[in-house]
């Protein structure tokens, strides 16, 4: 069976029994009532990366965060393939030279070629965001 329904974000009909709108990229279920402040804070972070990488990349979760940036799951629409994508926290975008610096890292990464050292495919910014793709490594995180 197929559900119709609108995206809350750009009001054009959902089809499907899909997550995001295909438009814009919004998360199109319904809403948890139970939600935190920093879990709103969260989803609204997803949500405008979301659509920030819409026809390019489509982020499907979160898996580590640090210090300076999280790192999510994404297929990379083009390539047909899952990457990793590190987005630079948006607080430390405002501050000078942090955007120079995440490039940098991306940079001198992108240098490097050693079987321990995870490729970088592509870098990009947009109003909002700083990120970089690279290769995705399925297993456990290195703390583990």
């Amino acid at each position: 069976m197929i559900e119709i329904a609108s995206c809350p974000q750009c009001a054009q009909p959902a089809v499907g029994q899909g997550r995001y709108c295909a438009s814009c990229g919004a998360d199109i279920r319904p809403p948890a009532s139970d939600v935190s402040d920093e879990g709103s804070a969260d989803r609204q972070f997803f949500d405008s990366l979301r659509r920030a990488t819409v026809g390019e990349y489509e982020i499907r979760e979160e898996l580590g965060r640090g210090g300076m940036a999280t790192v999510f799951l994404a297929h990379d629409i083009r390539l047909r393939k899952k990457v990793a994508v590190k987005v630079l926290s948006p607080h430390l975008q405002m501050l000078p030279g942090m955007a120079t610096r995440f490039l940098r890292e991306a940079q001198t990464a992108a240098g490097m070629e050693h079987p321990n050292i995870i490729p970088i495919y592509a870098y990009r910014e947009t109003a909002e965001f700083a990120f970089f793709t690279m290769r995705y490594v399925e297993g456990a995180s290195l703390s583990a």
